[in-house]
């Protein structure tokens, strides 16, 4: 993976700048990506230097969850303004590893959409978006610092403004870096101009030196060996790891194959199955027509619907219809409208009810037949007397 924003600083030691706003200068997910990756090649330090207004609270949060899941040390440091969801990426460096420059500022606001505030917002929908919002970045606060949820809520809403003594006093960073000169930071500023003025940090601190890292030693760790191995043995057991990883590969490989052919043998399998048992209910659908149970011209919607029950149900309700079709659609629009009475027998309803379920809800009618067999006999009687 080609590093975007990290730069290499030593033997395991690798160095981000925050500078600008989360969402736009900064992409959060590409830079939690980086932390990712970076623990996989075994980085030792990863150093995150801080000077943002904030911004994007999603894009925030995947930089705070790389950090809480980092195996290297993160070490934070406000290196100017750690604005909004920043100070909550500040207060997720590894505990005893956050640092803020003695003239650095750390902001807790509330969440806010298109600038305007969570007390502002009219609606409801975002308002509830945003107070969840808020509550996640509370607990964040609750569990990497000093403060409780109660306090963490009461700060955000006040729209508190943290030196770096304050920092420290709520848990934010665990230690001041002195500045060899400070910044022309005025009354009034605001968090993007204070930003702006921190820009150059290197003018402010004196480098903070990268540690040095014995190489065999950690060579020899991470084998298990003692720490006077020569490196000659730790090449040997290299070559086993390389040598285990190329069996460990070709084997997975093997499988893949072996399951993608197994894949489309099934695949196949199910088109022939599928393909005999359609042939099998477009076979009964056609020998019900053909009993007289149906009409030819209901076949296809017939189909669907065997395919639906599938194809025992089926031929379990054509046994149980003892009477020819009758298209009662057709019939009752054609019939003069003076046939039909306003008062129509209980026998005339029950037929016409049968006649619709057996047309257009088969499934109802299959499970009449089943499981009320005296109503099932009174709406056949009903259906067979009409004229």
């Amino acid at each position: 993976m080609d590093l975007k924003y990290f730069t290499n600083q030593g033997e395991g030691v690798y160095e981000l700048s925050l500078k600008g706003v989360v969402g736009k200068e900064l992409n959060g997910d590409y830079i939690a990506a980086e932390i990712d990756f970076l623990n996989t090649i075994g980085a030792k330090v990863i150093r995150e230097r801080i000077n943002s207004v904030g911004g994007g609270i999603i894009n925030g949060f995947s930089i705070i969850e790389s950090n809480l899941n980092s195996k290297a040390e993160i070490h934070t440091i406000n290196g100017g303004m750690a604005g909004s969801i920043m100070s909550a990426v500040l207060a997720s460096g590894t505990p005893g590893k956050r640092f803020a420059i003695d003239y650095s500022t750390a902001v807790i606001h509330d969440p806010s959409y298109d600038g305007v505030t969570l007390a502002d917002i009219k609606d409801e929908k975002k308002k509830s978006e945003l107070t969840k919002f808020k509550e996640s970045i509370v607990q964040i606060y609750a569990s990497n610092t000093k403060m409780t949820k109660s306090l963490a809520r009461k700060m955000m809403t006040e729209d508190r403004m943290l030196n770096s003594e304050e920092q420290k006093e709520y848990g934010l960073i665990d230690e001041i870096l002195p500045s060899k000169m400070k910044p022309a930071i005025t009354k009034n500023m605001s968090y993007s101009d204070i930003m702006n003025v921190c820009d150059d940090e290197s003018k402010f601190i004196n480098k903070i030196e990268t540690p040095k890292i014995n190489k065999m030693s950690e060579l020899s760790k991470f084998y298990n060996l003692s720490d006077d191995a020569t490196p000659d043995s730790i090449l040997r057991e290299a070559q086993k790891d390389r040598s285990n990883l190329q069996l460990a590969e070709n084997r997975i490989k093997a499988f893949e194959k072996t399951e993608a052919e197994k894949l489309t043998e099934m695949q196949n399998l199910k088109a022939e199955v599928d393909k005999y048992k359609n042939k099998a209910i477009e076979s009964a659908v056609l020998s019900a027509i053909e009993s007289g149970k149906f009409l030819e011209e209901n076949k296809e919607s017939l189909i669907e619907n065997a395919k639906n029950v599938g194809l025992e149900a089926f031929n379990l309700f054509v046994e149980n219809m003892p009477v020819k079709a009758v298209n009662v659609l057709s019939k009752l629009t054609n019939q003069d409208s003076s046939v039909i009475s306003e008062k129509k027998s209980k026998e005339q309803r029950l037929g016409e009810e049968w006649q619709d379920l057996i047309t257009n809800n088969k499934a109802e009618a299959l499970r009449i037949s089943r499981e009320e067999p005296a109503k099932y006999e009174e709406y056949v009687n009903a259906f067979n007397n009409i004229k």
